[in-house]
Order: structure tokens, then C-alpha cells, then sequence
């Protein structure tokens, strides 16, 4: 029986993913959302600019109040790569996928750029639109917009295509840790979103030294969104310890526990 190499395996993974009709419609709900959620906000932002006063008009920023579904987006992204994997584990087809593809690290891989692709593409399409439905919002209503060739819009945007990849690993790494839906959109939805709620009750120092050094923290260095971001080479450097430590212990416990 021949082996089957890393194309044959990420071929493979692409025909479950595309498959399944969840996929798509995990895809087209993202991109509703976040178009949807930017719309009404760029909608109530523009008809309440008018009464801003004159040093908060000169502060206002259109492309960050233009991507504000992204962040809802987001969550489905992570939804996407946990529904890419967890089904196999519940429904015992790791086992007969681990049979076909023995090297666990080419399995993981080829799940992980699979999923990674499509979430590239469609991070990408998802900011673009929402960032073009939102500029138009805004110079309809008479209120400063933005456009592509404006300083560091390319950047955010590419930033945020970058976001929907990353958590979309960190999904896929979870998932295979875990064994379990539930148990893998809980724990990244908590690391996504407790930091953000007890983050301000906590003292100065943990969200200097530890807070800011978390994935949802890192990757918002990327967008510019928040505060505190790091510099755009030292996000990649923590980014990639993080991928790559998960990488690491993921592969380790699907080569250990063999799937059982």
C-alpha cells in the first residue's frame, strides 16, 4: 500500500471540507455578519457625527469604525476549523484517517493548511467587503471616509485576513487536543474574551507582562486594534512561539494517545 504524500493528504482534507455543508454556510454567516454588524454601526455612527464635538470629529477613525463586525466574524472563523475537525473524533473516522496518513505531523499539517487557506481567502474577501460597505456609509452621509490607498489601510486589512488564519489554527490545534467541539469554541472563546472582561479589574502589571502577550492581545497588533499593541515584528515572534508550541504539544499527544 503506498503512503500517501502531503499533497495527496491536504487533497484529501480539502474534499471533507468542502463537502460538508457547514462549511459554507459557516462561510456565507460570516460574511453577513459582518458585513450586517458594520452596516447598522457605520449607520448610527454617520447619523450621530454631526453632534460629535469638533476635537472628537477630528479624532474620528473611519477605518476602525468601519470594521467592527470583524470581531463578531471572527467567532464563526473559529467555529469553521472546529467543525473541520471535531467531527472525526466523534464520529471515529480519526482512526481510519490515521490509518490511511500514519505520520501524524503530515495529518495535522495538511488539516491545518487546508483550513488555513480558506480561512485566508475568506478572512480576506470578509474585511475587504465590509471595509468597501462601510466607506460608502460613511461619504453618503457626509462624514470622512476612507479608501484603499489611504496610510496603513492596506495593512489593517491584510492584518485582519492574518486574524481569521491564526485563529483558525489555533482552532484546528485545540480541537485535535480536546477531542471536542464544545470543549475547544469554549476554551478560545474564553481566551478570546475573559482577558477583555477581567482585564481591567486586574493590576497594571498583568496586562503589561502577561495579557498582552496572549493570542486574542498578539493578533490585535496586527489590525491595530486595542491598546498597547507590539510592534508588528515582535507580535509575529509571540504569535509563532504560541503556534508553535501548540503545534508542538498537539502533535506530541496525537502520536502518544494514537487516537484511541
Amino acid at each position: 500500500m503506498r503512503v500517501p504524500d502531503l499533497r495527496s493528504t491536504i487533497a484529501a482534507e480539502w474534499t471533507k471540507l468542502r463537502s460538508v455543508r457547514s462549511t459554507w454556510l459557516t462561510l456565507a454567516l460570516a460574511l453577513v455578519v459582518a458585513i450586517g454588524l458594520t452596516a447598522l454601526f457605520s449607520t448610527a455612527v454617520a447619523a450621530g457625527h454631526a453632534s460629535l464635538s469638533p476635537p472628537e470629529q477630528l479624532a474620528f477613525d473611519p477605518v476602525g469604525n468601519g470594521l467592527v463586525g470583524l470581531g463578531l466574524a471572527l467567532i464563526l472563523f473559529v467555529v469553521l476549523a472546529v467543525n473541520a475537525t471535531a467531527p472525526e473524533f466523534s464520529s471515529r473516522m480519526i482512526a481510519v484517517s490515521l490509518a490511511i496518513t500514519a505520520r501524524r505531523g503530515r495529518f495535522l499539517a495538511a488539516k491545518a493548511l487546508v483550513v488555513a487557506a480558506v480561512s485566508a481567502v475568506a478572512g480576506l474577501v470578509c474585511a475587504v467587503v465590509t471595509f468597501v460597505v462601510s466607506q460608502a456609509i460613511f461619504a453618503g452621509a457626509g462624514v470622512p471616509s476612507a479608501g484603499f490607498g489611504d496610510p496603513g489601510v492596506v495593512r489593517i486589512l491584510l492584518g485582519w485576513g492574518l486574524q481569521m488564519v491564526l485563529f483558525s489554527l489555533l482552532g484546528v490545534l485545540v480541537t485535535v487536543l480536546l477531542r471536542s467541539a464544545a470543549g475547544a469554541i469554549a476554551t478560545l472563546l474564553g481566551l478570546v474574551y475573559l482577558p477583555a472582561i477581567f482585564g481591567p479589574m486586574l493590576p497594571a502589571w498583568v496586562t503589561e507582562y502577561v495579557l498582552r502577550y496572549l493570542p486574542p492581545a498578539t493578533a490585535d497588533s496586527f489590525t491595530g486594534n486595542g491598546t498597547g499593541n507590539l510592534p508588528l515584528w515582535a507580535a509575529g515572534l509571540v504569535m509563532a512561539a504560541w503556534i508553535g508550541l501548540l503545534w508542538t504539544v498537539t502533535r506530541y499527544v496525537l502520536g502518544v494517545r494514537d487516537a484511541r
